[in-house]
């Protein structure tokens, strides 16, 4: 990772008063690294994005963290390269999140990457959300780069507890939120 893009990381933690942040700050550099190297091997991020990591992924990832409350669960819909859930339990180690990918490269490198990073609080499923059965209902549902239809808004829907919350990412630091029927 480059100076300037530790630099804006700390500066975004700081900000956010984010605790044990220089533990955090080394952990988001790891995954960054481990992220760009996988990233030439398959197609995680976008070859012009790649100089783009901090600013564009994580700290977009990070934009809904103040409204997260502490301890929760989230889903997280079609995580790919593993955003937002990656720098999400970097960041916030009390969230236990459940990242559904139904491509085996990138289940495999998302399970690879939890591995590598330590990140106990995070698991893959590998298939589709339309397929996903849940064993309890989460918290939360965070979906980033998805293309939604009708049939994959109900199936996020079915996976949420009465009263949880869909956050949908949108531009980068924008974030729609809409609440499940209690």
């Amino acid at each position: 990772m480059r100076d300037n893009d530790k630099q804006l990381l700390s500066a975004w933690l700081q900000s956010h008063d984010v605790e044990n942040s220089a533990e955090k700050l080394k952990k988001l550099e790891t995954f960054h690294d481990f992220l760009y190297e996988w990233s030439g091997k398959i197609n995680l991020v976008s070859s012009n994005d790649r100089e783009l990591l901090v600013e564009n992924h994580i700290i977009d990832s990070l934009s809904p963290i103040d409204i997260l409350n502490n301890p929760a669960t989230i889903i997280d819909i079609g995580s790919g390269g593993g955003f937002p859930a990656i720098p999400l339990g970097i960041i916030c180690p009390h969230l236990n999140i459940v990242m559904v990918e139904s491509r085996e490269k990138k289940a495999k490198f998302l399970s690879v990457a939890i591995d590598f990073v330590d990140l106990p609080n995070l698991s893959v499923s590998r298939c589709r959300i339309e397929e996903y059965k849940p064993k309890t209902k989460f918290d939360y549902a965070t979906v980033r780069a998805v293309t939604l239809t009708p049939k994959i808004n109900r199936a996020i829907f079915k996976t949420l507890k009465p009263g949880g919350v869909v956050i949908y990412y949108e531009k980068r630091g924008k974030c729609r939120i809409l609440k499940a029927e209690k």
